[in-house]
């Protein structure tokens, strides 16, 4: 029965593995996906049968209510790691062949997320999905290298050069510029500043830059209170 089960799998996997998906993948910066919808669809014109499931834990919490602590407990679509990252698990089986995938909850910038939003939860659920497939074959070889380390990028997929801003600045300058100091005007200009492909500013000028966002802030919220004062009185 086993070298059946063995067997069953070998035959799944050279299946899925000859499809090729190249036409329903899309690259993001250094990334290349393939959508879910036609991941599901390519497995279900083989296998209508695939079933799938999204793995559920307990969470527990407190609150206070009035008062007194009370601890509450609810059942969410993902699990904590021992620093408070999340990440979802799926189960996809085909032909009675059941394989899992664990998957990290990411955000944009696709850094793993301590209190994810539902749509980044929604997010990775698919992705989970999809990699499962390919764990029976379906566009495998799309991942192929995924797991060597890569190199950190900007918020617009590029990498920094030699004396360029680093990954770093451009996460604090993106966190700055959209403090609500600024205006949608400032915030694209900064952008536009930042995100100059032809040349992109340097460290010292992202240095530079941080710190006039920084004082741009504090000032503004100090002439903000002086204002709400001088209403007040």
């Amino acid at each position: 029965m086993y070298e059946d089960l063995l067997k069953e799998q070998e035959d799944v996997f050279s299946d899925l593995f000859k499809v090729n998906v190249n036409e329903f993948t899309e690259k993001k910066g250094q990334f290349t996906y393939l959508s879910w919808a036609h991941a599901l669809a390519e497995v279900k014109k083989r296998y209508p049968d695939v079933r799938w499931s999204v793995s559920k834990f307990n969470e527990k919490s407190a609150m206070y209510v009035d008062d007194k602590l009370v601890q509450t407990e609810r059942t969410v679509p993902y699990m904590r790691d021992a620093n408070g990252f999340t990440m979802v698990e799926v189960k996809v089986t085909i032909n009675e062949i059941t394989l899992p995938e664990v998957f990290p909850v990411l955000d944009y910038r696709n850094k793993s997320v301590q209190n994810p939003d539902s749509f980044q939860v929604n997010t990775a659920i698919k992705r989970a999905l999809t990699k499962c497939y390919a764990n029976f074959g379906l566009g495998l070889y799309i991942y192929a290298g995924e797991d060597l380390p890569r190199e950190e990028t900007r918020l617009d997929g590029s990498i920094p050069k030699k004396g360029e801003g680093t990954v770093a600045q451009y996460v604090k300058m993106d966190r700055l510029i959209r403090n609500r100091a600024f205006s949608s005007d400032e915030t694209k200009e900064y952008k536009d500043w930042m995100f100059n492909s032809e040349k992109y500013p340097s460290e010292k000028e992202c240095d530079r830059q941080i710190q006039l966002l920084q004082d741009t802030i504090k000032e503004r919220k100090e002439n903000a209170v002086r204002d709400n004062d001088k209403s007040t009185k």
